[in-house]
């Protein structure tokens, strides 16, 4: 994300009080562009909503489960009916976060947001095909979905959304 707010100063991260220090090199980098909401899953929403209305282009980060089962309505009203774009990038998809128990639990998250109009479903499998994903998603005036999880393979293959 830092090598796109290079080129986009449009382009913001949002967070709930997670991964803080993965970003820490962006946040040195665009303090102005770095928002910690805490933990606050429908607030970070509707923020990412509000900015995208005045031409942003956000990215919250938060773990699955927190982001698209609390704050479902949020996604659905604030940016998907509105058709306002951003980037909803998550952590911990279907099992990942087991041990911590069936809040940590997100296995219907895909089912649910297929329902909503004007978004974009992404899981990529690798680093490589995040990054390009990213790359070419992040702007396009949609919610797009970026699902991550913990496990990953090592395949060297360029992805296309949509294909």
């Amino acid at each position: 994300v830092s090598d796109i707010a290079n080129e986009d100063e449009k382009v913001v991260l949002i967070f709930g009080d997670i991964s803080v220090y993965l970003f820490k090199d962006f946040f040195e980098l665009y303090p102005d562009r770095f928002y910690n909401i805490g933990i606050c899953e429908n607030t970070l929403i509707s923020v990412a909503a509000g900015l995208s209305s005045q031409g942003f282009h956000p990215f919250v980060h938060s773990i699955n489960p927190f982001i698209t089962e609390r704050s479902y309505e949020q996604i659905k009203l604030d940016m998907c009916y509105n058709q306002f774009g951003g980037n909803i990038v998550t952590i911990g998809a279907s099992f990942d976060y087991a041990s911590l128990g069936a809040t940590h639990h997100c296995y219907n998250d895909l089912a649910m947001l297929r329902l909503l109009p004007f978004t974009e479903i992404t899981q990529p499998g690798s680093k490589k095909e995040l990054k390009e994903l990213i790359r070419t998603q992040y702007n396009n005036g949609k919610t797009t979905y970026f699902r991550l999880s913990d496990h990953s393979h090592s395949l060297d293959i360029d992805v296309e959304f949509g294909k």
